[in-house]
């Protein structure tokens, strides 16, 4: 029968395999939504624009809006995740002092920060954010401009 540990670890790679499996949607999901988006927008360069392309432009703010919806929402389940993994370290910790698990821990996260001081304090999902709103923000723009020119 494993010890409290081995059952603590064990949850513990489980939820890591959750988060790696949140990562790889949101990059699956801003692909699409890129290959899209490009698609569209090299349709625009070919056929130029018209009144016809509403749609497409619409499309791409559509598609921006959603993708930024799904990235907030997969940085809350990954958050979520990160919160249940904090307090099975705890545990662990709790249950092995001499380990010095969270000061290990601390000790990494300050020497990181102190290597990357202004990348540390980025979060990954803002960039992935920025992609999405970009992709808005060209539908926007290209619907304006069509409007106004046509």
């Amino acid at each position: 029968m494993p010890d409290d540990t081995d059952v603590l670890l064990f949850f513990c790679n489980e939820y890591w395999e959750e988060i790696r499996h949140t990562e790889n949607q949101r990059a699956t999901l801003t692909n699409l939504i890129i290959l899209i988006a490009s698609a569209v927008l090299g349709l625009f360069v070919q056929w130029g624009l018209s009144k016809s392309f509403i749609p497409l432009a619409m499309l791409l703010i559509l598609l921006g809006l959603y993708g930024a919806a799904i990235t907030l929402k997969l940085y809350e389940r990954y958050n979520f995740l990160q919160t249940r993994l904090y307090l099975f370290y705890d545990q662990i910790n709790g249950m092995h002092p001499n380990a010095q698990f969270l000061k290990l821990r601390a000790d990494s996260d300050a020497k990181h920060k102190e290597q990357f001081p202004k990348l540390s304090r980025m979060r990954v999902h803002q960039l992935w954010l920025t992609i999405h709103i970009a992709i808005s923000i060209a539908g926007i723009v290209l619907t304006i401009l069509i409007l106004y020119r046509t």
